[in-house]
């Protein structure tokens, strides 16, 4: 699946979506987030945020939390999965990741969680 990963993730779309996200977020390549967010999230995620405003978004959070390694899955289901995430500063982070409930099972949130 791509994700460096040192567990397995379950094989639903919530997961692949994650993974994916993950990618997006740890290459912090703007040209490449501007590519996931048209392709790959749902219509109106983030809070209605424009393609714009979202873009900022993903670089601030990498320079915050550097690279993102997964640490464990919490809870998986179908369409949503809870992952634990260690930043560079070695701080868990909580994040449940919502997918579409059909083909192309697009991203529809990635959430921060206490």
């Amino acid at each position: 699946m791509g994700c460096p990963a040192t567990f397995n993730l379950p094989e639903t779309p919530a997961s692949q979506a994650a993974a994916s996200w993950l990618r997006m977020l740890n290459q912090s390549d703007v040209k490449a987030m501007r590519s996931y967010i048209r392709n790959a999230m749902g219509p109106a995620p983030m809070n209605d945020l424009a393609l714009d405003e979202r873009l900022e978004s993903y670089p601030k959070l990498h320079v915050r939390l550097g690279f993102l390694r997964p640490a464990g899955v919490q809870a998986s289901a179908p369409y949503e999965i809870t992952l634990v995430f260690r930043s560079v500063h070695q701080q868990p982070l909580v994040l449940v990741f919502a997918v579409e409930q059909k083909e192309p099972f697009r991203l529809l949130s990635a959430k921060a969680r206490e």
